[in-house]
């Protein structure tokens, strides 16, 4: 135990090794992705804005302009922007390039990306 400096609080130092994961921690992680790789299906509903991340991560793969997607942008009735940030398209490319325009390993990449997303928080 140790008094904080500023706030004279008690504090109770751990160190926490570089390979050691807490074991309830790892196997809530473990059940949360079963889950989810557990119930994606086929297929996709395409009222949202993963057409155009598939469209960027395909130009990224394909060499052509990244904004080049085919959207035709209305200024008088915005519905999304005319591109999107290049951040989860550069994730997408890869698996783009492994295996097209098959959903389900993106999705698998989707499923990888939160998990280690709520290890991190």
């Amino acid at each position: 135990m140790k008094i904080c400096d500023t706030c004279g609080a008690f504090e109770k130092l751990e160190k926490i090794s570089a390979s050691g994961l807490n074991p309830q921690l790892a196997c809530l992680l473990a059940a949360v992705a079963l889950f989810y790789i557990a119930t994606v299906r086929p297929g996709h509903i395409w009222g949202d804005d993963f057409a155009m991340y598939i469209h960027h991560a395909q130009n990224i793969v394909e060499g052509r302009p990244y904004a080049d997607t085919g959207y035709l942008f209305n200024p008088r009735a915005p519905v999304s922007p005319r591109m999107y940030p290049p951040v989860f398209p550069f994730l997408l490319a890869p698996i783009y390039k492994l295996f097209g325009l098959d959903l389900i390993p993106m999705k698998m990449e989707q499923v990888v990306f939160f998990v280690l997303s709520l290890a991190a928080v």
